[in-house]
């Protein structure tokens, strides 16, 4: 279900730039599973520690970021929206050439 709302986005060609954008989708997934009221909070606060943990990164690389945090939220809501379970971990690793995708998730009750 993770990889099925980064579908638009190339993953990229590198393994750091695939485990990017996917730990981005992994925080756009848990932020969708908020309440609407409540994302907008959580995707400011996503982006201010995005920022420090980032200090590189222009105001254009930030706004690209919360962009494709944003395309990722409206696709989980789009696709799943009634699950709300709880992505804890994804990790890609390389294994005889191909990429293979790990996903820890919780069930929330």
């Amino acid at each position: 279900m993770l990889l099925n709302i980064t579908d638009t986005f190339h993953l990229g060609d590198t393994a750091d730039e695939k485990q990017s954008l996917l730990d981005c989708a992994v925080n756009a997934w848990n932020i969708a599973c908020l309440d609407e009221k409540e994302r907008i909070q959580a995707i400011k606060c996503y982006m201010k520690e995005f920022k420090k943990l980032n200090p590189s990164f222009t105001n254009k690389d930030l706004m690209k970021e919360k962009e494709i945090l944003t395309i990722f939220i409206n696709e989980k809501v789009r696709l799943y929206p009634d699950e709300k379970m709880q992505i804890v971990n994804v990790q890609v690793r390389s294994i005889d050439d191909k990429d293979h995708v790990t996903v820890t998730s919780m069930q929330i009750r």
